[in-house]
């Protein structure tokens, strides 16, 4: 949100590495959301990318392939080694409010067939990749970040349509996987946001998907969350249901809090 220019952020990254390395021995993971379209934090004219809609409208392989390899390429070369990409949700609600042009298509094999072609090019640059939203919240009619949508569509249409392309995904070997912060009621009887989700996030993801990559939770500073408990809470019930790793964003005092409440329920 400060940002003043990409070589800032370069000299940053490569300052915040080495005092990790010289205080752990490890380096870290530093990621943004770089999707395309308005969805982007660096705003520098030479990583200026079609959205994911704009590039399905293209109907060009190698325009998709070639934007997944440039926009992380610049990526790399600003010290990020993670980008929070490629959305694969699939646009069935037309009043989504969070979706829009982040959303490669309405169609689950076009989702599927876009976004396989964008992390072919982007895997090219070493660079760590995430998909979400698991498992897939193209149906929300509200935003999750101002509150919890409920997705009550059943099973079957959530297996056969909203799960096609993170099927394809993973099988084209995705590092990671973002959750997402809406209720499946069909899954979840009881109000639950699918962050919180053992049966979602351990039995889909990975017994029935035999995903065995990273699982990342999306922020828990977004209304989903914080109107549905506290950060203490959310953080043990991420890991509870199979996050290995939890976004806060936001608040910097919710990560103090969080971290406290972690170690002292372990």
């Amino acid at each position: 949100r400060n940002i003043e220019s990409s070589y800032q952020v370069k000299v940053l990254c490569r300052k915040i590495q080495a005092l990790n390395i010289s205080l752990t021995g490890h380096p870290l993971v530093l990621c943004v959301d770089q999707e395309g379209g308005y969805v982007g934090r660096f705003r520098d004219n030479e990583v200026l990318y079609p959205s994911p809609m704009a590039l399905t409208a293209s109907n060009s392989k190698r325009l998709t392939y070639a934007a997944g390899y440039y926009s992380n390429l610049f990526l790399r070369s600003r010290g990020i080694n993670m980008n929070l990409s490629p959305v694969l949700d699939v646009y069935i609600n037309s009043f989504n409010p969070s979706l829009g042009p982040r959303a490669y298509s309405d169609s689950p094999e076009a989702v599927a067939k876009q976004a396989s072609c964008w992390l072919k090019g982007a895997k090219r640059t070493g660079i760590l990749l995430a998909g979400k939203h698991f498992p897939g919240k193209g149906r929300a009619g509200v935003d999750s970040h101002i509150c919890l949508p409920r997705v009550s569509a059943l099973k079957g249409k959530l297996q056969n349509t909203d799960l096609y392309p993170f099927k394809k995904i993973i099988q084209s070997g995705i590092d990671a996987i973002m959750t997402s912060h809406a209720w499946y009621s069909s899954i979840n009887k009881e109000i639950c946001p699918g962050t919180f989700s053992k049966e979602i996030n351990t039995g889909i993801l990975r017994k029935k998907l035999k995903f065995n990559g990273l699982l990342i939770s999306d922020d828990l500073d977004m209304g989903a969350i914080s109107g549905y408990c506290d950060i203490e809470d959310a953080a043990e019930r991420a890991i509870l249901s199979g996050v290995d790793c939890i976004l806060i964003c936001q608040n910097q005092e919710n990560v103090l809090r969080a971290h406290r409440h972690l170690c002292s329920a372990i």
